[in-house]
């Protein structure tokens, strides 16, 4: 072996700071450790414009107190989760209820022989039914990437009803393989 040079220096050294941190935080409660993880991801800026700072958890839990998709929907107290769960849960079956709508309009737009005019008209509704779908579909998954059980169950439960009221309207086999290879969601 050689000299080290200034990269395999730096490196040890780098490698060094990373295990005395992780050494200090070994043993401490959460709430330690986001106090330390905003002191310093915070301390060179004075100005907060009195914000409050949202910890997002990386974990399944419980709780009422999110932050759903955008900082104006908020919740804080039990009543605003449970509001919160069943706009949640509508969503879900306005997802499933989109997917089927789209896959009907679909259908009857290849069988039918109605007029250029009429065909125009649902070739410009079905995107928008599809764009309107994939927004549902991302908002839902978000929802369900804030970790909380509650939220997460009502995207599921809403899912699965949607999916079960629909079911009842029996599609054809070209538009039940549509369903099946929809992304995302």
């Amino acid at each position: 072996m050689g000299v080290p040079n200034n990269s395999d220096l730096a490196s040890s050294v780098l490698r060094q700071n990373v295990d005395d941190f992780l050494t200090e935080l070994d043993g401490k409660p959460l709430q330690a450790v986001e106090a330390a993880h905003e002191h310093h991801a915070h301390s060179g800026h004075s100005d907060h414009h009195g914000a409050e700072h949202h910890m997002m958890k990386m974990w399944f839990h419980g709780g009422y107190e999110e932050v759903i998709l955008f900082e104006f929907w908020r919740i804080s107290t039990p009543l605003g989760l449970l509001l919160s769960c069943l706009a949640i849960f509508i969503m879900g079956i306005a997802y499933e209820a989109l997917k089927w709508s789209r896959v009907h309009l679909q259908t009857r737009l290849t069988r039918s022989v109605t007029p250029v005019n009429r065909r125009s008209a649902l070739q410009f509704l079905l995107p928008g039914l599809y764009v309107i779908q994939l927004v549902l579909a991302y908002w839902l998954m978000l929802i369900a990437m804030t970790y909380n059980y509650y939220l997460t169950a009502a995207v599921v439960l809403g899912g699965g009803v949607g999916h079960w009221i629909f079911a009842i309207v029996d599609p054809t086999q070209s538009a039940a393989d549509e369903l099946a290879a929809d992304s995302c969601h």
